[in-house]
């Protein structure tokens, strides 16, 4: 596998709002993080395209994306340093921000 492709199911936990779709549509590659504030994580790569388009097209909060291996070493990296990478969807580039920020506008997200 080319190491620069983007082939890599990464879950965007800055935009994730803990709705579950992906997890129960892609179950190997998706679960449910309790200790990252109930966001949807990529835990297991390698399951089939059409599962993960499926449950790509059906996350409300277009948080899943496919990152190339570099990416999601460098993403999965920062996550392990207490940060929440963040796609920059208009330029495919990350930026990480604090974790406390983004749950509290989370919580705000999910009760509305």
């Amino acid at each position: 596998r080319d190491e620069s492709v983007a082939q890599m199911a990464y879950v965007d936990e800055a935009e994730c709002i803990g709705c579950t779709y992906c997890a129960s549509i892609a179950r190997s590659t998706f679960h449910m993080e309790e200790e990252a504030r109930g966001v949807a994580r990529a835990v297991q790569q390698g399951e089939c395209a059409d599962a993960i388009e499926e449950a790509m097209d059906a996350c409300p909060a277009n948080c899943i994306h496919l990152v190339s291996r570099l990416e999601l070493n460098d993403l999965e990296e920062q996550r392990a340093e207490g940060h929440s990478c963040r796609l920059d969807h208009f330029s495919d580039q990350a930026a990480c921000v604090s974790v406390a920020p983004q749950a509290a506008r989370r919580s705000k997200a999910v009760a509305a």
